[in-house]
């Protein structure tokens, strides 16, 4: 990425480990932001608007929609770095009615933990809600997870999948 500059010792800065990020005690920050279109790695995001606060040690997102994967997006999340051997993290999502087809085009990681999602054709709505601990490399901490979440899908088929073409 042109816009990230190597690092001091010559790597890009996406080949470095990640590490806690620390938050100053003595910053308090609020901005409110709206974007006509944000690109996103492969991700294309239509009106954006979002709140994003620092202030005791903890960075917040409040309120951040978006328009994108044929569907609304909804999301808020803070991560607290007061203590930086174990910062928290609390993060919110409400998807409505999004395409899996684009979802599983644009994410590795769907297609990885959900193979059989890339012969769904349809839309669906999922919410969770995470709190949580990460560790020194910023991976969530499994034993520290509290998650609760819903999916629902509408006018949803599974098409082209052979091991249930035989079955019907």
């Amino acid at each position: 990425n042109e816009l990230m500059p190597a690092s001091e010792s010559g790597q890009n800065a996406s080949d470095e480990p990640y590490a806690p990020i620390a938050i100053p005690a003595d910053i308090e920050v609020r901005t409110n932001a709206s974007i006509a279109q944000l690109i996103y790695t492969n991700l294309d995001l239509r009106n954006v608007r979002s709140k994003v606060a620092l202030g005791n040690q903890i960075a917040l997102l409040e309120e951040f929609e978006a328009d994108g994967l044929g569907g609304k997006l909804n999301m808020s999340g803070s991560y607290n770095a007061q203590d930086l051997t174990k910062p928290g993290f609390h993060f919110k999502y409400d998807l409505q009615q999004l395409d899996f087809k684009q979802v599983f085009e644009k994410f590795n990681t769907m297609r990885k933990l959900a193979p059989i999602g890339s012969y769904l054709q349809g839309r669906f709505s999922t919410s969770m809600v995470m709190d949580g601990f990460l560790s020194s490399d910023m991976s969530p901490i499994p034993s520290s997870l509290d998650a609760a979440g819903f999916l629902e899908t509408f006018n949803s088929i599974l098409k082209g999948f052979k091991p249930l073409e035989g079955l019907a």
